[in-house]
């Protein structure tokens, strides 16, 4: 992969560290991919950006408001802009990565996944 993209929940940023982090590939948050029911159930809640920013310096978070979790617009809407966003980068690998992506996968670009339960999958 040419660069990580992931959700900045708390858990999801956890994953690609351990997952990605060795391969020294740039990793970007995006809080268009944060779960669907982001800032309504504590569990999808995330933190502060200047916290997460402390505890996972190498993944890119620059851009994140400091409640960058308390979703402004619907899913639907935050899906369709980070159709945007993916459909603008150079890069022609990427690698997403979040716990409730599966909206994402009518995108236009030749998209492959793997689940934890899917036998191509390994970390």
């Amino acid at each position: 992969p040419q660069l990580i993209v992931t959700s900045p929940l708390y858990r999801t940023l956890q994953t690609t560290t351990i997952a990605f982090e060795h391969l020294n590939i740039p990793m970007i948050a995006n809080p268009d991919i944060q779960e669907t029911k982001a800032g309504i159930l504590d569990c999808d809640t995330g933190i502060e950006a200047e916290i997460l920013k402390k505890k996972f310096p190498n993944v890119v978070m620059d851009h994140l408001e400091k409640n960058w979790y308390l979703p402004q617009v619907n899913v639907e809407t935050r899906i369709q802009r980070f159709k945007k966003w993916l459909n603008e980068r150079k890069e022609q690998i990427i690698v997403v990565v979040s716990h409730a992506v599966s909206k994402l996968m009518s995108h236009n670009r030749n998209i492959g996944y793997y689940t934890l339960n899917d036998p191509r999958c390994t970390i």
